[in-house]
């Protein structure tokens, strides 16, 4: 099934039973109303009918708000592992997000929640010539900032992700008058440099970046190229 129509279906569906839900406890306020000023029987029953419904339209709605508030904090604490396309990494992401293919060309894993704008993808790249982690975050920081109306970058730290080293650094950009904030996770596992770059707005960093260093810090590399074997040539059959 579609999630987005999935997702829509739900929403009116959500749309129409709130509309439902108002109009039956104006009406019943209408029909209390009534029924002190005109205390005739029919106005009273009306009266007591339609405020029992929205008395469990009311206990109704509060049971069902804590139920999604539950099913939506428990799906979005469930992580979910994403494989890279060349199966040589992974990451773990929340059960809110899903895989995305528009993010990045040569990004190997794109994913992320459209509606709360969070991303992240991962790019890995042979390092042959054993380029250190600190001037290879300088430029894809550099490159980074270049294709921004403007970006700083913070301090870099050295950190450890899953056992490999790893850097980590800040970049507060602004695009096309979005600012953005982005999250750079460099690792060397030594034989490639895999960039983990997380990002989202400014206004959505509070409650958005706790998610992406979670993310980013479930890189892994599950099966290094050293590891992948070359085919054998066939043997030439013999005359």
């Amino acid at each position: 099934m579609d999630s987005s129509a999935f997702q829509a279906g739900q929403a009116a569906g959500l749309l129409v039973g709130i509309i439902f839900g108002f109009a039956t406890v104006a009406f019943a306020v209408v029909a209390i109303i009534l029924a002190f000023v005109r205390k005739t029987r029919g106005w009273i029953i009306t009266a007591c009918v339609t405020g029992g419904i929205s008395l469990l339209l009311v206990v109704g709605t509060i049971g069902a708000g804590i139920y999604f508030a539950q099913q939506t904090a428990k799906k979005n604490r469930a992580m979910t592992t994403i494989h890279s396309t060349d199966g040589l990494t992974s990451i773990d992401t929340p059960g809110n997000w899903k895989t995305l293919g528009n993010l990045n060309a040569i990004a190997s894993i794109q994913a992320g929640n459209l509606l709360r704008e969070e991303y992240a993808m991962v790019i890995s790249e042979p390092n042959p010539n054993g380029l250190k982690l600190d001037p290879f975050v300088e430029a894809v920081v550099a490159q980074m900032v270049g294709k921004m109306d403007s970006g700083t970058p913070g301090e870099t730290t050295k950190i450890s992700v899953n056992g490999l080293e790893a850097r980590r650094v800040r970049i507060d950009c602004k695009s096309a008058k979005l600012k953005i904030v982005y999250q750079l996770t460099a690792i060397d596992d030594g034989e490639n440099l895999h960039q983990v770059l997380c990002w989202t707005l400014a206004t959505k960093e509070f409650t958005a970046l706790p998610v992406l260093t979670r993310v980013a810090d479930s890189f892994r590399v599950t099966k290094p190229p050293s590891a992948v074997k070359e085919p054998e040539p066939a043997l030439e059959e013999s005359k």
